[in-house]
């Protein structure tokens, strides 16, 4: 009886069926496994319900971890159909607040009704025969289904997908509040808010805009401000999640980011005080961001809904204007706060304005719909085709069903090491965060210590590894007080020299290079700087270098064992990967030249070209390899 009570509802049964629609398309499209960034970290934390970065995101971890014992393909895949899972689910909580939102259209409400009642104004009659009202509110969540920051997002294990869930459920909800009215919708709504921030604090984006809308449509009165107190408790229940922050950390897991066990580091670590330089850092920032935002606009929603947008902005607001500045200003404070965040993976934080503008999409659709006489076959086939172009414009552009670049990188990243080796690097996009996969989860090549140079700025880090690698930070105990010393002047605000800091940070990193070199392999990845391993020689092994005091016999280190699948899409990520692949077999070549061992460094540059073929340094010494092959 309840299934057939929830399916006698249309907008219901509509929001289901683009939740189904959503995670087929998302599912064809789903990344196999570890893809770049943070997903490798996630991935461990969800698996041994460790600690992620700021802000923790307790409710995501909890979640994944429960959703990782079930038998549900490999242990990345199964996450990464979370994700999907997740996406569409707010789809179809989408659906629901789209046909709130057109509903609410009908009759005006809150301060839009009031303002025409004073006037003397009449309100229109019926422009949306009900049975419309759930394709239009379909139709726009769909487009934002297949939108390509919200498609991108589906496709692989992130904090972002249980965002999106929350987005969906935190604007049904809210919408309902204002167009339903009944202070009975505000318990539901405060406990999915504090929920939404125990897993990402941008939820501030929405409760901005909907706080200002919220006392628009129910004023400054004490019987307003008595019902919201009241709330407050279910709020605060909300946010119970974070207590797992210090449960956990106080049992020292691998992955636990910030051991927020300490008051002043569970502060730290919610706020995201780490990040916080890269937040409101100047107008150079803000115009840059802006600039990035504004040039992809038109081709988020595949150009074809972009007029459409237009229409809607003016419809929402002659038709219903608390409507219209509830999207309006979830739109403005969206933008103006993420784009005064200084990062290249800036993309999800605009989330939220794409869903505004799918609100919008669903008033164009009423005005299409008006204009065109009321002819639904004309609205409907119009809006379809719409939608099938601009999934179609956004399929080859986000669709990561054969995408193993991090897995095979990550994989040819420990093939390059000898056993027990030591490893510095901070290529965290690219293996780094993939690393802890690889050796926490699927237990491989657990023997070798890998160590990220820029985390080592963080005491917590420096903690970790006082834990998990005793015998390696015995070896450095003065060197690492030294640099504790003047690093807790900086994380706690207090005076210090950059000079110093930095001199001791590098004097603590050679120490950790010098004492183990006697014991172990010990390699650097290419990007690490010249003022790191002094006195040593670099020679090109794999897909990083390996310390020696003097040059070695040549030795071929084979690396035609690397399994590298092809994924010819572009992108930043995608072509610094095939950069670092690029650059190592160009270094090899030449070190091979150098030894006047010309056959092997003719195939290293061959290799190279192969995955760059314009790549001027390894085509100039090809050239020159091949020219003295010929005489």
């Amino acid at each position: 009886m309840t299934m057939i009570r929830i399916f006698s509802n249309r907008t219901h049964l509509y929001a289901a069926l683009s939740g189904f629609i959503s995670l087929v398309v998302y599912v064809a499209t789903l990344a196999p496994g570890l893809t770049f960034i943070d997903s490798g970290e996630l991935t461990a934390v969800a698996h041994t319900l460790g600690i992620a970065h700021p802000t923790g995101y307790p409710v995501f971890t909890v979640l994944s971890w429960v959703w990782s014992h079930l038998p549900l393909g490999n242990d990345v895949y199964r996450l990464n159909l979370l994700a999907a899972i997740l996406c569409s689910l707010g789809v179809a909580a989408l659906v629901e607040a789209f046909a709130l939102l057109l509903k609410g259209e009908e009759n005006g409400t809150g301060a839009s009704r009031k303002k025409d009642a004073k006037a003397g104004k009449k309100r229109s009659h019926r422009t949306i025969p009900v049975q419309y009202i759930p394709v239009f509110a379909s139709i726009a969540a769909l487009s934002v289904a297949f939108s390509e920051t919200y498609w991108s997002t589906a496709l692989a294990v992130e904090v972002y997908p249980l965002h999106c869930f929350f987005l969906g459920l935190l604007l049904w909800s809210f919408t309902a509040i204002i167009f339903k009215k009944g202070h009975q919708r505000w318990w539901p709504f405060a406990l999915l808010l504090g929920l939404s921030f125990s897993n990402h604090m941008t939820t501030i984006m929405f409760v901005v805009p909907a706080a200002i809308v919220f006392f628009m449509s129910y004023n400054f009165t004490r019987k307003t401000w008595k019902r919201l107190l009241r709330t407050l408790p279910v709020f605060a229940a909300g946010l119970l999640p974070y207590i797992y922050l210090p449960l956990r950390a106080a049992s020292q897991p691998y992955m636990n980011w910030g051991n927020p066990r300490t008051l002043e580091n569970f502060i730290w670590h919610v706020t995201g005080k780490q990040y916080r330089v890269w937040m409101f850092s100047g107008m150079e920032t803000a115009e840059r961001q802006l600039n990035y935002f504004l040039s992809s606009l038109p081709s988020e929603f595949g150009y074809i809904f972009f007029p459409l947008i237009l229409i809607g902005v003016w419809k929402a607001f002659t038709s219903n204007r608390t409507g219209g500045w509830l999207l309006l200003l979830l739109f403005i404070v969206t933008v103006v706060y993420s784009i005064n965040y200084d990062i290249h993976d800036i993309d999800s934080y605009f989330l939220l304005a794409y869903i505004a503008m799918g609100g919008w999409i669903a008033y164009g659709l009423a005005a299409i719909f008006s204009w065109s006489r009321r002819n639904i076959s004309i609205t409907f086939t119009a809006a379809v085709i719409a939608l099938v172009f601009e999934a179609g414009v956004h399929f080859s552009r986000v669709d990561q069903s054969k995408n193993y670049m991090v897995e095979d990188y990550t994989a040819n990243m420990f093939k390059s090491f000898k056993p027990g080796a030591l490893v510095l690097s901070f290529q965290w996009d690219y293996w780094l965060s993939a690393s802890f996969v690889f050796q926490r989860v699927r237990k491989i090549r657990q023997d070798v210590t890998v160590i990220d140079k820029e985390l080592l700025r963080r005491s917590w880090y420096l903690q970790h590894l006082d834990v998990y690698y005793p015998g390696l930070m015995s070896l450095v105990k003065d060197e690492e007080s030294a640099y504790k010393a003047e690093l807790h002047k900086f994380e706690h605000g207090l005076p210090y020299n950059p000079a110093v800091i930095e001199q001791r940070f590098n004097d603590f990193i050679n120490a950790i290079i010098d004492r183990s070199f006697p014991r172990r392999p010990v390699y650097l990845t290419p990007e690490m700087e010249r003022q790191f391993a002094p006195g040593y020689v670099r020679v090109p092994e794999g897909l990083a270098f390996r310390l020696y005091k003097a040059l070695p016999p040549l030795e071929d280190h084979k690396t035609d064992d690397f399994s590298i699948r092809p994924f010819p899409r572009s992108g930043r990520l995608e072509d610094g990967m095939k950069g670092l692949y690029v650059s190592m077999f160009t270094n090899r070549g030449i070190y091979y030249f150098e030894r006047e061992a010309y056959r092997q460094s003719v195939e290293c540059f061959t290799r190279a070209l192969a995955l760059q073929p314009a790549n001027p340094t390894a085509r100039q010494w090809k050239a020159r390899v091949e020219e003295i092959l010929k005489r």
